[in-house]
């Protein structure tokens, strides 16, 4: 197990994507084995979906972070968001990170092949079944909630505390068995656009 584990971290690094390095992130230098490395990149966080809101955009640093698990283990990610800007800025609970997981991150097999989340699996099941189903609802928040980013600061979470807002478990996302997978992320720049830039975190799952 103890050279799985070394094989797993080797290969974490080898597929490692170039992102923003952890020292240029303002306050998120507590990198830790309870925390894991993160692959930074920025987003802009909008106005004008509702949340309360006014002004341009604020472009944020978010990071995740995660470490190889067993087969059968919660495939927790660590969320980290950091502010540069010189004013405390407002990220919203649902409108930002939930629909951050829903649609701007797709996981991809060894091969880079896309993985089918577990929405869009019932997407699927359900098209089978209703012929008159017109496919997937857009996104409502029923509790949307700011939290509130200091300036200059970097918030995240950790394994051994799993906060929802800032730990999600990857196997809530997807059924992941045994492999070595990439987290691709499309990061948002704008309302309604997404960067092209593939920025990839590396997701190892580990035979029992």
């Amino acid at each position: 197990m103890v050279l799985a584990q070394l094989l797993a971290l080797v290969f974490s690094v080898l597929i490692f994507s170039p992102a923003l390095p952890v020292e240029s992130q303002e306050g998120c230098a507590d990198v830790s084995p309870d925390t894991g490395q993160p692959v930074f990149f920025q987003r802009d966080q909008s106005c004008g979906l509702g949340r309360g809101c006014e002004g341009p955009p604020h472009r944020l640093t978010w990071g995740l972070s995660t470490r190889p698990v067993t087969y059968g283990q919660p495939l927790l990610v660590v969320l980290w968001i950091q502010n540069p800007n010189d004013e405390p800025v407002d990220v919203w609970s649902c409108a930002d990170i939930d629909w951050f997981w829903i649609d701007e991150v797709e996981l991809l097999d060894s091969e880079g092949r896309h993985i089918t989340s577990r929405r869009e699996e019932r997407d699927l099941a359900e098209r089978k079944r209703n012929p008159k189903y017109a496919g997937l609802v857009l996104h409502a928040c029923t509790a949307n909630a700011p939290i509130t980013v200091p300036a200059h600061a970097c918030m995240h979470g950790s394994f051994s505390k799993r906060d929802y807002t800032f730990v999600r478990d990857l196997n809530e996302y997807y059924a992941v068995p045994p492999g070595h997978y990439s987290l691709l992320l499309h990061p948002k720049e704008s309302v309604g656009q997404f960067s092209r830039t593939n920025i990839k975190l590396p997701i190892t799952v580990l035979k029992q």
